[in-house]
């Protein structure tokens, strides 16, 4: 059985750990749905939005939920 974790997978772990800005979460969830790609979950595309979030992370924009 594989356990890797599947980008979407990935995003659901950060959402549920962090608060993200309200417009980050909007723009990652408008770019998800509009997405013309297939429906892999572990998608290039779908890697490149958790990149993003993981970016806010680092850059301090986002706080660790309580």
């Amino acid at each position: 059985m594989d356990n890797k974790v599947t980008a979407i997978d990935r995003l659901a772990e950060l959402m549920k750990e962090y608060d993200f800005p309200i417009e980050a979460l909007k723009g990652v969830i408008g770019r998800i749905s509009s997405w013309q790609g297939n429906t892999n979950d572990d998608d290039p595309y779908l890697w490149q939005q958790v990149r993003y979030f993981e970016e806010l992370i680092k850059q301090g924009y986002v706080s660790k939920r309580k």
